[in-house]
């Protein structure tokens, strides 16, 4: 689903980005800013190939570890300054609550983000 505008995808974001800043320690607008980067204030969704929306609002890839249901789309990735277009898989999620949860888990438990 894409919003109307920016002040509609902030509203539908900020408790979640409120609740979960908390637990990183962080402002919620750092993290609602984030969630505005990654997914355009809403207008690039990653859905799963039934149409659902994966509510990948970090744009979270599913890797080794992921155990959870995934989404495969394509993507840009940026490897010595080339892009590359090709299809990886996403993390999916039911809820937007969800997807913020694991964002702060990701950051909390991921060696490349020390906190």
């Amino acid at each position: 689903m894409a919003y109307s505008s920016p002040s509609t995808f902030f509203k539908s974001i900020w408790l979640h980005a409120k609740q979960e800043a908390k637990q990183l320690g962080v402002n919620p607008q750092v993290l609602a800013a984030n969630t505005a980067l990654e997914k355009a204030w809403r207008c690039r969704v990653i859905r799963h190939s039934d149409g659902r929306n994966g509510n990948n609002l970090f744009g979270i890839k599913a890797g080794g570890t992921w155990k959870s249901e995934s989404m495969i789309v394509p993507t840009a990735e940026y490897r010595g300054g080339n892009v590359f277009k090709e299809k990886a898989a996403f993390r999916f999620y039911d809820l937007l609550t969800a997807s913020f949860q694991d964002y702060v888990q990701f950051l909390q438990n991921n060696a490349h983000y020390p906190l």
